[in-house]
This record gives structure tokens, sequence and C-alpha cells, in this order.
């Protein structure tokens, strides 16, 4: 698949670049979720609370790994190409055209705005 191509007035980044936004992603949810832990485990043998307090630090690093893929996934998407498909498909090759269908919208599976449920 071919790189995305940047809009008007914006260089593309180098390869090496992309590369390295992409395997950042995997170093911030691994230590995402470590701090979580780590944290969770400290206050719980701070204060008490086992096991309770480092499961609260797990479920925060967690999330906050998930948080780190939902930005990543933004950051992406914001140099992608817009006309390009995506998983919800809404790209041109979902566009169906021809009689009775005039640009019409059809999901991978068939069904969706334009088509008859007879």
């Amino acid at each position: 698949m071919a790189p995305p191509t940047p809009p008007p007035g914006k260089r593309r980044p180098a390869a090496w670049y992309r590369y390295a936004q992409a395997s950042s992603v995997g170093l911030e949810m691994g230590l995402s979720v470590a701090v979580g832990v780590g944290a969770g485990l400290y206050l719980e043998g701070r204060f008490g609370g086992a096991p309770w307090v480092g499961l609260a630090g797990l479920a925060f690093g967690i999330g906050a790994a998930a948080l780190a893929v939902v930005r990543a996934s933004q950051r992406h998407r914001e140099g992608a190409d817009p006309s390009a498909p995506t998983l919800a498909g809404d790209g041109p090759a979902d566009r169906v055209e021809g009689p009775g269908n005039e640009g019409s919208d059809r999901s991978a599976d068939g069904e969706g705005p334009g088509q008859d449920d007879a």
C-alpha cells in the first residue's frame, strides 16, 4: 500500500520518521501499563488495600495505553488520504454507480443506505 499523500502545502515525513512514530505506540503502551502497575503496587504496599489498589493501577495503565492508541490513530488519520477507504466503508470503492444506484453508498456487507430491504 502506498503511503498517504500529504495535504497541499505539507511535506510528507521521511520513511524512518513514520516508522519511529508507529513503533513509539508500542513503547508508550508498555510504559503506560508498567507505570500504572508500579504506582498501584507502590500505593498498595504503602497504604494497604491489596489487591484492589494494584488492580486499579493496572486498569489506569490499560486506559492510558488505549488512549495512546487512539491518539496515534488520530495522528495517522490527519496525514491520511481522505479518499482512502476506512473500516466504516466510506471510500470510493464502496460507492456504487449505475442504474437505480445513483451515488448510493453500500457498506462492505452490501447493506446500507440506498439498498432496498425487499
